[in-house]
């Protein structure tokens, strides 16, 4: 697991980059990164657990200002499944699925969907421009409605937003330590849990990935060829690849899509 595409991910929150998922809560005013990590709660899926943080409180956000108001766009139209803060030269992006089909990845300025156009990525949510006019779009509610919910906001309204205590995120060398537990106790269920079948050509990704798959960037049939230049697709001997790659302040994972040779960096910190 850890020196295949599972180990990208449990150091992809090492770095730069924060995701959330299916947790609705409102945009947060400071810019505090919140780490992911892979412990248990009682509203994760199983097969998203060991990343994705979740958000603790409020299944709405409420507006401080009563200058908004909060309008659905269109049932089962948008889903925001995961965010990309990214600050320096990689530009934040959102993964949003659109009218059920699958997810895909937008960066700022791009059009989401017709009249629609993603206009900035936060940590908690983003903000979108519907047909000029700016509209937050969080996080699907725990267990909620099958639709997305969307808070507008007038021109004259403070813009200030309710803020709720959030749960100190755990330190990096946590983060590390408890994986490197269950790369120990079980590295071929960490395996199935992302979705991904070993290979002696490599970890393949199967027709249901989770979440930080797709945002990420990968489709089912990828194959992750090799981490760090070391060839993998052997949960026992890859795992040995996990101190390696912290040591080393990056991964660098090689994928091949149908021939053609993709490769992703991501710095850790």
């Amino acid at each position: 697991m850890a020196g295949g595409a599972g180990m990208m991910f449990a150091l992809y929150n090492l770095s730069e980059l924060t995701w959330h998922a299916l947790g609705y809560v409102n945009l947060p005013a400071s810019k505090a990164m919140i780490a992911a990590g892979p412990y248990s709660s009682s509203h994760e899926t199983p097969d998203i657990a060991p990343i994705l943080a979740w958000a603790p409180f409020g299944r709405r956000v409420e507006l401080a200002s009563s200058g908004a108001s909060q309008t659905s766009l269109n049932i089962k139209s948008l889903k925001l499944l995961a965010v990309r803060v990214s600050e320096g030269a990689f530009q934040s992006t959102a993964t949003i699925s659109v009218e059920g089909r699958p997810a895909e990845i937008f960066r700022s300025g791009d059009a989401v969907s017709p009249g629609i156009r993603l206009d900035q990525v936060m940590q908690r949510g983003v903000v979108l421009d519907v047909n000029g006019k700016s509209a937050d779009l969080g996080f699907e509610m725990i267990g909620g409605a099958e639709r997305a919910n969307i808070l507008q906001v007038d021109a004259d309204a403070s813009g200030q937003r309710l803020q709720r205590t959030i749960s100190p995120a755990p330190a990096p060398e946590e983060i590390i330590d408890a994986y490197r537990q269950q790369i120990a106790s079980d590295p071929a269920g960490l395996v199935r849990r992302f979705s991904l079948q070993p290979s002696p050509q490599g970890y393949v990704v199967g027709e249901n990935p989770p979440v930080i798959l797709l945002a990420a960037g990968l489709q089912p049939g990828d194959r992750v060829t090799r981490v760090n230049g070391a060839p993998v697709g052997n949960v026992s001997s890859d795992s040995r690849l996990f101190e390696t790659v912290i040591a080393s302040g990056r991964a660098r994972v090689e994928i091949d899509r149908n021939g053609r040779a993709i490769i992703l960096t991501f710095p850790l910190q």
